[in-house]
């Protein structure tokens, strides 16, 4: 089971589908999991749950990149977008960013 496993789409706004991403992160293997679970599922501030989703849209990217994916979208806070985009300049893709009305927004990655 792989970080995409035939995803295209990944929503970072939701706990469950970030919590998964993290899940992969650590494959399980690490004793921190279970608090960052915790974080994530009852405590996480608004500028952790920024970071944590900016982590887990750079791996998403990394992974599509690494898998040869043709295209992936992700949604996530604004705040987390705007952060994102620094950080994935190495990577040779199109990158759109679109900013919604409801605080997030979305980042389709074409893969040149």
């Amino acid at each position: 089971m792989g970080l995409l496993d035939n995803k295209k789409s990944f929503d970072l706004t939701k706990n469950d589908v970030l919590l998964e991403i993290m899940k992969q992160q650590l494959k399980f293997q690490h004793p921190i999991f279970y608090f960052i679970e915790e974080l994530i599922t009852n405590t996480l501030s608004t500028k952790k749950q920024i970071e944590a989703q900016k982590e887990a849209a750079v791996e998403i990217i990394k992974e599509g990149a690494k898998s040869n994916v043709d295209e992936l979208k992700i949604t996530l806070n604004q705040e987390a977008g705007l952060k994102l985009k620094g950080e994935i300049k190495e990577f040779e893709t199109n990158i759109d960013f679109k900013v919604g009305q409801d605080g997030n927004m979305i980042v389709k990655v074409k893969y040149k």
